[in-house]
Parts: structure tokens; sequence; C-alpha cells
């Protein structure tokens, strides 16, 4: 009975001691220790790609057309003003290609400010007659071409070199 007793409290005390040691081990295995984690990055993981949008041009606007280019019409030489009889002006220029027609325009300033005549003559002609002018006056004379653009409106060229010619008839 002795050995039982002295047997159960060493087995009470074993059990005791086993008891301790548990609850020693178990708090550092209940709180969790600061190891270093793999924590989320910043950057997203899948990034958009320029393949998984493709862009569609259309057809008619990536290639220019020839409309879209800028007219010009080219200029013209000024070559002779001359007094004809009954106050007329005979104005004769250098004839061009490509071109839809020509404006001349007359004045007595050289600046070209204020009155002024402008008349228009056929892609065909190169020469015009300007009429109603006054005599014993000095008058100014230059030319420019025009093309029409797709809109049907007039692009000019710039203007010529300018003559002077006295009425005197």
């Amino acid at each position: 009975p002795n050995g039982d007793a002295t047997a159960a409290p060493t087995a009470t005390a074993a059990a005791t001691a086993t008891a301790s040691a548990t609850p020693t081990k178990a708090p550092a295995t209940a709180t969790p220790t600061k190891t270093p984690t793999a924590k989320p990055t910043a950057t997203p993981t899948a990034k958009p790609t320029a393949t998984a949008t493709p862009t569609v041009k259309p057809a008619a606007t990536a290639e220019p057309d020839d409309d879209d280019k800028e007219i010009t019409a080219p200029k013209t030489k000024l070559k002779s003003v001359k007094n004809k009889k009954s106050r007329k002006i005979l104005v004769k220029w250098t004839k061009k290609k490509k071109v839809d027609g020509y404006q001349v325009q007359c004045c007595t300033n050289s600046a070209f400010k204020g009155s002024k005549k402008k008349k228009y003559a056929t892609k065909k002609k190169s020469s015009l007659i300007i009429t109603g002018l006054t005599k014993n006056r000095t008058y100014y004379v230059r030319v420019r071409t025009f093309v029409y653009d797709k809109n049907k409106k007039k692009v000019y060229s710039k203007w010529s070199n300018k003559k002077k010619v006295k009425i005197t008839k």
C-alpha cells in the first residue's frame, strides 16, 4: 500500500510536472511570434498589356487623301501695263498652268488702299482691258492667280509685282 501511495504521488508529481511543462510551451505556441511574413506588394499582380486592348483605326483616317492637301495657286508675273485710247489700260501677264483664273487689281494708291477696281479673267486669257479710268491720273496695277478648293472657294496666290501707268489718252 505504501508503494502504491508513493507511486501515486510520484505519478501525480509526474503528471503535475507534465502538466506544468505543457502550460509553459502552450503560451509560446499560442502567441504569434514576430517573424517576417509575406506582405502584399503595392504593385498589382496583373498589368494590362497592349495586346489585351487592341485599337482599330478606320481606313479613311489612316491614310491622307489628296483632298486633304493644302491647295496653293502659282504666282504669276505682270508683263506690261499700257495706256490705250479713251481712258483704258491693257494689262498683260504670264499665263500659268493649273489655275482657274486671274484677278487684276487697279488703284490710284501705290499701297492699294482706298478705292480700287477688281477684274477677273478666265484661265485661258493672259490679258485684260480695264476701262472707266480718269485722265491725267497715275494708276497702279497688279495681278494674282486663283484656284478653287474642294469647297468651291477661291484660293489666291500672292500678288505679282506692281506696275504704274499714267492715263494720257
